[in-house]
């Protein structure tokens, strides 16, 4: 329904050469067709700053929507 793209991540998994190759993807797509690209990532909380400066470009631009889980609980640490 949304003609969106759909790419999900496992944080522990994703390397930032593969998140900085589907962001540059999700981009392009944005400029050429206007569609957008919905990121699902896995285990958000897993994510290092060069993970996450990798994708805040793309937030902040609009290309893409970024959608996050996570089994952590910072209420019990």
């Amino acid at each position: 329904m949304t003609q969106a793209q759909f790419i999900s991540f496992s944080a522990v998994l994703a390397g930032i050469k593969e998140i900085k190759d589907v962001m540059a993807t999700a981009q392009m797509r944005r400029r050429t067709n206007g569609r957008r690209t919905i990121v699902f990532v896995d285990e958000i909380h897993r994510f290092n700053k060069a993970q996450q400066d990798a994708f805040l470009p793309r937030v902040e631009s609009g290309d893409i929507v970024l959608i996050g889980a996570t089994t952590e609980n910072r209420r019990s640490r």
